[in-house]
């Protein structure tokens, strides 16, 4: 038998219900693994403080009594949704709703126009406004764009420099 076997029967042992071959391993194993007896020694002190506790057994009508209790008991869930139905469906969160209801449908209504008007637009542009549109972002970097120009003239300049320095 092996210590984690041991640890799974120590209980049963304790209360003598094992079955005879089980009840041999267990003892033979204790006999030999100090670390087991120890464990075995030190449960069995712990056991043996507990003391004998009588056997409670319940009245014959308890199940019937928890079972009704459990019935009549609201749940979790039917609490929270009580509760937020009174707390969402008062008078007092009418101005609340509506309020939200009014932001919604003015955001909703300004971004469709936004839109209506920028695809009207869209249509009435050349394919050449519609181009310059895309690149819109190159025009507004239109100043790093004319340094970028003149500092690949001044490469060029340079270039033709050396290219009279090597030929003269």
């Amino acid at each position: 038998m092996d210590c984690k076997r041991l640890k799974s029967q120590i209980y049963e042992y304790l209360d003598n219900e094992l079955k005879a071959d089980d009840l041999q391993h267990v003892t033979e194993h204790l006999s030999t693994c100090a670390e087991c007896q120890k464990m075995y020694e030190e449960i069995k002190k712990n056991w043996d403080a507990l003391g004998v506790l009588p056997k409670v057994e319940p009245s014959p009508n308890y199940m019937s009594q928890f079972w009704s209790e459990v019935a009549t008991r609201q749940s979790i869930v039917e609490k929270i949704s009580e509760r937020s139905r009174q707390m969402f469906l008062t008078w007092k969160m009418v101005p609340v709703y509506v309020s939200l209801c009014i932001a919604i449908s003015v955001f909703s209504i300004r971004n469709y126009v936004e839109f209506d008007q920028s695809r009207r637009i869209m249509a009435e542009m050349s394919q050449d406004e519609i181009e310059m549109v895309e690149y819109i972002e190159l025009a507004e970097n239109y100043e790093l764009i004319d340094e970028i120009e003149f500092f690949e003239d001044f490469e060029i300049i340079q270039n033709m420099d050396e290219l009279k320095v090597t030929q003269g």
